[in-house]
């Protein structure tokens, strides 16, 4: 029977606070819990170990967005009868992230599974992994190029066409001018390649015009308050870009407190339940869908080739879809 320290039931019970909530900087604990014992002891985490129980480790950035939910969720499910998978939950806390990849490695971990905190903080991480002979693929976003080197694969989502996608809808719908604001996060390379896709395209029209950019956590309430004062600064705005659903969802909320829903088009990243409901309630403009599932099972796919012995892509990226008015229904 397939072993796991994480509960499914309490996963389910946080997925559904965390689309009520958003993403909440309170105090959070882990997610992990220990599991009764394991069939046919523990697996040295070493990569001549393919014979043996195998143990997947997960160091998951945070367990309160419902996008990191399905991710883990996705890798529950996908772990083979027999084997075993930990999860962690570092709770956008770089140093505690560092702290769990060693604890993991120590726990017998075969292959870890790391979603960063911050994008350029992985190097440690994967040179600890690589020191036990334990395999590394980096989820959900891509590292430094130098970083690529010792990662075993990266597996995430196309976030340089979500960025795309989403300016190409807000400048046909703006007819290709007005003032626009952007959300972004430097920490999180997801966010930067989004907001690079996005730029890149509206380069192209020069009376699209960013009068504003912030920088941020990618929470509900960290967006709110900078998108308040953005409106303060910059009254015209037509159009927001925020690097996921939750800051999107923040910045939307500043937006109905100053009575500009409908006069305001925002983009967010994710496809999450509670940005698609945003997009049917015609407060969202549009949301480039992530999948998060079929993250979570590449990520798991890889780990067992790496196991078996065979080559695989260093990086991996899933496609996205935008999601409008257009389309949420189907």
């Amino acid at each position: 029977m397939k072993k796991s320290k994480l509960v499914l039931a309490g996963m389910c019970m946080a997925l559904v606070l965390g689309v009520m909530t958003g993403c909440s900087d309170g105090e959070k604990k882990e997610t992990v819990q220990t599991s009764a014992e394991s069939a046919g002891g523990n697996a040295e985490g070493s990569k001549d170990a393919s014979d043996k129980k195998i143990v997947i480790g997960v160091s998951q950035k945070a367990n309160t967005n419902p996008y990191n939910l399905e991710v883990a969720a996705s890798i529950e499910s996908a772990v083979k009868e027999g084997d075993e998978v930990i999860f962690t939950d570092a709770q956008q806390n770089q140093a505690k992230q560092i702290n769990d990849v060693e604890d993991l490695i120590q726990q017998g971990c075969n292959v870890i599974l790391i979603s960063p905190v911050d994008w350029q903080g992985t190097r440690g991480m994967l040179e600890a992994c690589e020191r036990a002979g334990v395999y590394a693929v980096v989820i959900d976003q891509n590292i430094p190029e130098a970083d690529m080197e010792i990662a075993s694969s990266v597996v995430c989502s196309d976030n340089y066409n979500a960025g795309k996608l989403s300016a190409e809808d807000m400048v046909k719908k703006l007819d290709g001018k007005g003032e626009i604001v952007i959300y972004e996060s430097s920490i999180s390379r997801a966010g930067v390649d989004r907001v690079a896709g996005f730029e890149d395209f509206i380069s192209d029209y020069p009376d699209m015009k960013i009068v504003n950019r912030q920088d941020g956590l990618g929470q509900i309430e960290a967006s709110l308050p900078v998108m308040e004062n953005m409106l303060q600064a910059n009254p015209d705005i037509k159009g927001v870009f925020a690097f996921n659903d939750p800051a999107a969802i923040g910045c939307i909320a500043a937006i109905e407190s100053a009575n500009k829903i409908g006069d305001v088009l925002v983009y967010g990243v994710d496809g999450s339940e509670q940005g698609k409901q945003m997009v049917i309630d015609k407060k969202m403009e549009g949301t480039a869908a992530q999948f998060p599932s079929e993250i979570g099972i590449q990520a798991v796919e890889t780990a067992y080739k790496l196991m078996n012995g065979e080559t695989v892509e260093k990086l991996i990226l899933i496609p996205v879809e935008l999601i409008t008015s257009e389309n949420v229904s189907k």
